[in-house]
This record gives C-alpha cells, structure tokens and sequence, in this order.
C-alpha cells in the first residue's frame, strides 16, 4: 500500500511494473506525501526523493543505496534493517525518527542534525544504540558526542533561559537540577572529553601541576629543597602528582601534607582516567 501511494501519478503501466517487483531504482519521486504507511523491501536503488514528506512511516528492509535524500521529511517515522549506504541527505528532517540494524553513518546524517537540542539528544541516541548494535564503534563515538553536546546546551538553557517561552514551564527544583547536570557535563568534557581524549587529561594534569606548584612556591614551606625557586617547586609538584618521591623533600606542616596528599591522590585518579582513554581508544581499532 504505501508503495501504490508513492508513485501514484506515474502511470498505470509504471505503477503496475513497480509494485510487481518493488524496484523503484533510479526514480525521481518528489512532491509525494505519505503518513502512517508501510514501505517494506522496496528498492529506491540510485533513487532521489526530492520535497517528499513521510510523517510516521515505518520502512522495514529497504535499499536506499545511493539514493539522494532532497529535503524530504521523514517526522516520526521508524527504519527497520535499511540500508543508507552512500546516501546522500540534504536539508532533511529527520526529527523523531529512530532505527534499528541500519547501515547508517554519522556523516551522512550530519548535514540535516535537528536544531532543537531535546529533539537532537533523542536522535543522537537512537543513532548511537543503533551504531553500537552493529559493533560500528567509530559511529558510536560520533553520535555520542553529539548526544552529550545535546544534553549540555538543553539543561544549560534549560536553566539559564528564563524568558525563552519554551524553557518557562520549568520549575525552580528543575533548574536547579539541570544546572548541576549542564556542570558535571561541562566538567566532564573539559576533564577528559567523555571519555575520549587523551589530550584534555594530559593538559588537566599540567594545570593541576603548575596550580600546585605555585602553591608550594608561596603558600607552603618544602622541606628538603635545593632552592625555593619556582622551577624546584615545579619540578617537586610533578613528582608529588605522580607519587614517585622528590629525594628528602617534604612539607613541614600539617596543611602542607595535606596539599602534597590531595595533589597525589589526583594523580591517581587522572591516571586512571588515562589508562581508560587510551583503552578505550585503542580497543575500538
């Protein structure tokens, strides 16, 4: 049925031809409208869907290889065992829809990601469960990523946007909330990129060295210096972070031992997080 509503208008001999087979290869289609209906292993092989609108649709194993996508709207329709590979998407919506076992990549869909950060988190994780069922781990990580930058810029408009007329229904208990989460994500991705940058632990962990080690230099005595110089107190912070020992120096007060413990302990934690880039990097190769 949904394949007769699509290529209704081509003609009688056309239609017939089609339906038979459900090739509809290297078509055409464009300013076709469809809602509610079942496309199921039909074939749009080399195909281009231009100013068609599917509202609520559900397509279960169809071929879209090739096929170029022409601001077509696809709103709250579900893909089912398609495959997307090397189609093109431009200027689609595809707000709502979700998928399951889809061939389906992160930069075919980028062009036409929604703007509205709710709509956009939920797409981004029905895409990254996607990914991750068909072991596509470099898609998961892509779609990830925009699923968190998602959830960021929601809660932080969420709680920041007072006068914007979709944010008002929110209440003061859940601006509270979503501030708390807009900071933990923001933490997160500055500490170690959501688990996913080597970089941003190691350039944490030189600012943790260098706060410290101004502390030293001016707040707090060490014991056991060859000078009290910046550079020694640099130097005496690395190795504190990384608990390996700075031969016989030590802090002379109990609020000294407690920075050098606090600095190490944060070693270890970052190091840890280190350890589960690096694997978490590796491991998906």
């Amino acid at each position: 049925m949904g394949t007769e509503k699509l290529l209704e208008g081509l003609g009688q001999l056309e239609i017939a031809r089609r339906l038979k087979t459900s090739d509809c290869s290297r078509l055409t289609i464009s300013h076709k409208e469809a809602r509610g209906e079942s496309f199921v292993g039909v074939t749009f092989l080399n195909g281009e869907l231009r100013n068609c609108s599917f509202s609520h649709c559900h397509f279960k194993r169809c071929y879209f290889r090739k096929t170029h996508f022409n601001h077509a709207a696809f709103i709250g329709s579900r893909f089912v065992d398609c495959s997307f590979d090397q189609a093109t998407f431009d200027g689609c919506d595809l707000s709502y829809t979700s998928y399951a076992n889809c061939s389906i990549s992160y930069q075919q869909v980028k062009p036409c990601l929604p703007d509205r950060q709710n709509v956009l988190h939920d797409l981004a994780r029905d895409l990254r469960v996607n990914a991750q069922n068909r072991g596509d781990k470099t898609n998961v990580r892509h779609f990830l990523r925009e699923e968190l930058r998602a959830s960021r810029e929601h809660n932080y408009k969420k709680w920041h946007e007072v006068n914007d007329p979709y944010y008002q229904k929110y209440t003061v208990a859940q601006r509270i909330g979503a501030f708390f989460e807009w900071l933990s994500l923001k933490v997160a991705g500055w500490v170690w990129g959501y688990g996913e940058s080597w970089l941003a632990v190691l350039r944490i962990s030189l600012v943790i060295i260098c706060v410290f080690g101004l502390l030293y230099w001016r707040l707090v005595k060490i014991n056991g210096l060859p000078t009290n110089g910046l550079r020694e107190c640099l130097l005496f912070s690395f190795a504190t972070f990384a608990s390996v020992g700075y031969g016989q120096a030590l802090a002379d007060s109990l609020w000294g031992r407690f920075c050098t413990d606090i600095e190490a302990a944060i070693g270890l934690l970052l190091f840890g997080l280190l350890v589960v880039v690096l694997y978490t990097r590796f491991s998906s190769r």
